[in-house]
């Protein structure tokens, strides 16, 4: 059964949706942030994954924009004692943050988004508990996980 597309101020914020990133239809995972005086949708691109991690940034999306919920969920695998890179999992007493390139149009580095509830947020390295990786799982409907 084929999914109909929704606007992307509809789809919560966490959720993995189908879009076209930069002329490639991508599975990416719907972000978004509080700015002064609306909220901004965002999506990042997981699958196929960026082959230059440059790439793996938030994406900004209007608000009515299309967007097809995907048939998927991200599922982060076991934790590591090491740096993180861009692509990966940070994991603290806060959550489990995916770690991207911010918009090109920020003066921040990275940014990093709570991989189930979408929000974006800065600076979750610190306190650290480890980092992880993570595939996406495509046997499972995420709206019935």
């Amino acid at each position: 059964m084929a999914m109909e597309a929704v606007r992307a101020y509809q789809v919560a914020a966490g959720r993995l949706v189908v879009a076209e990133i930069e002329g490639v239809a991508a599975i990416c995972l719907k972000a978004e942030r509080q700015g002064k005086d609306f909220l901004n949708h965002y999506l990042v691109p997981l699958d196929p994954r960026p082959a230059d991690s440059a790439r793996l940034r938030l994406h900004y999306i209007d608000p009515d924009a299309s967007l097809i919920p995907a048939a998927a969920r991200l599922v982060v695998d076991a934790v590591e004692g090491r740096a993180a890179e861009v692509g990966d999992v940070v994991v603290n007493a806060l959550g489990r943050f995916l770690k991207v390139h911010d918009t090109a149009k920020t003066e921040r580095h990275y940014a990093y988004v709570e991989v189930t509830s979408g929000i974006v947020r800065l600076r979750q390295e610190k306190g650290a508990i480890g980092v992880a990786t993570w595939h996406l799982d495509r046997t499972v409907d995420q709206h019935m996980a």
